[in-house]
């Protein structure tokens, strides 16, 4: 019988126009998920205008990640948690901020979705693993479903960063 699954690295992508928001979204993620070890750099969000209607124009994405490695397995109850976040954060029924919470471990990045499509995997009710990416050779490969500002590469030195910290965790933990 297999012990369970080994520790993954979480993140949460935040999407936001409001970047005044980072410091009191970062510190109600945290809440939860523990002490961030990385924030990552605003960029532009422009391949899509799905979130324009809700939340306006110029909008930006970034990442944080958390130390505290945690089972894939948590994935569902990370997504319930940034959904109530997001809802801290509402104006007038609209939100401010939209959180895509996923993990990396050695081989990929996942991410926790709200909407089922073919290819993603369900886990509980109402939640799906979307597996977007592969890491391969030294870099992120974007799987043909991938988003397509993931695609792009520009999150590309974030999730590496990522993953670097994950490896080291991870190491520390095997020690």
């Amino acid at each position: 019988m297999p012990k369970g699954s080994a520790p993954v690295k979480y993140l949460v992508a935040i999407l936001t126009g409001r970047e005044e928001l980072k410091d009191h979204v970062i510190d109600n993620l945290s809440d939860h998920f523990g002490p961030v070890d990385y924030v990552g750099n605003w960029h532009p969000f422009a391949h899509t205008s799905f979130y324009s209607a809700e939340m306006g124009e110029g909008l930006k994405r970034m990442f944080v990640s958390f130390e505290k490695l945690m089972p894939p397995e948590y994935l569902y109850k990370a997504k319930a948690w940034c959904n109530k976040v997001e809802d801290r954060f509402r104006e007038d029924g609209k939100r401010k901020v939209n959180l895509d919470p996923g993990y990396v471990d050695y081989f990929k990045l996942v991410l926790a979705s709200g909407k089922f499509g073919g290819h993603k995997i369900a886990i509980t009710k109402g939640c799906w693993a979307d597996f977007i990416m592969t890491y391969s050779k030294g870099g992120w490969v974007p799987l043909p479903w991938c988003f397509p500002d993931f695609a792009s590469g520009a999150y590309n030195e974030d999730l590496l960063e990522i993953r670097r910290l994950f490896k080291i965790a991870r190491q520390k933990m095997l020690l």
